[in-house]
């Protein structure tokens, strides 16, 4: 049984669209309907076979056809990679056994710029997000949203504390400018608001649609994350 986000978790800040159209995290990409082309793939009924290994989680069977070729990393129709089409599939053996593999390439990334660890951080899988930094997993990437906004945006509390710990930046700003607290905010989790505020997030920081994680908690009509995020952060500066 596939294992997608609940609603709530799929949060498409349209408020803070990027002119690049750059869309809030969210920890699975909805299949598309298109098939990539592969063609390296031997027969296509073999890439069939592997979908279907990895959605029903049948490890002798993907292990096989990795075995014949097909490799750890190849695309899903939905554009996700082997390892993330698994990890929203709910199918844990393939995903301890992809973990593994020394060709897995740990930061390959979806259509849309979704990685292993950011969506497993969304998932609030721990020992995916531990196995994967372990391999070397991006916690901060150059731009755009990171494993912790991923974390925040679904009140994932241990996976936070994780990343924290493993130097994730506490204010990191995506494209368009939104933090990891905005996320926070803009999802009513206040677990997740306190410590980022106890780990030093800004309060005041503003991204490019003009929204504080203030004005978030505001807008979800939370009088108490609202009132959370009323002090002023000290050593604001010049981005808030």
């Amino acid at each position: 049984m596939r294992r997608y986000l609940a609603a709530a978790s799929l949060l498409f800040l349209a408020a803070c669209s990027h002119p690049s159209q750059q869309v809030a995290p969210q920890a699975a990409v909805q299949k598309r309907g298109t098939v990539p082309s592969f063609p390296s793939i031997p027969r296509p009924d073999s890439y069939e076979s592997y979908r279907w290994a990895v959605e029903t989680d049948n490890l002798m069977a993907f292990q096989s056809l990795v075995s014949k070729g097909l490799g750890p990393n190849l695309v899903m129709p939905d554009t996700n990679p082997a390892l993330i089409y698994a990890m929203v599939s709910g199918s844990g053996q393939v995903v301890q056994w992809l973990l593994q593999h020394p060709k897995l390439d740990v930061d390959q990334t979806n259509a849309r710029g979704d990685t292993a660890l950011m969506t497993a951080s969304g998932l609030g899988e721990l020992a995916w997000v531990e196995a994967l930094i372990k391999r070397g997993g991006q916690i901060n990437p150059v731009s755009g949203w990171t494993p912790l906004h991923y974390a925040a945006a679904n009140n994932r509390i241990s996976v936070v504390e994780l990343l924290l710990k493993r130097s994730a930046w506490v204010d990191a700003p995506s494209a368009n400018g939104t933090t990891p607290l905005m996320m926070a905010a803009r999802s009513n989790a206040s677990e997740v608001a306190n410590l980022l505020l106890k780990k030093g997030a800004q309060r005041d920081l503003v991204n490019e649609a003009g929204f504080s994680a203030r004005d978030y908690a505001k807008r979800n009509g939370n009088d108490e994350m609202e009132k959370l995020l009323a002090a002023p952060s000290p050593n604001c500066g010049r981005r808030c």
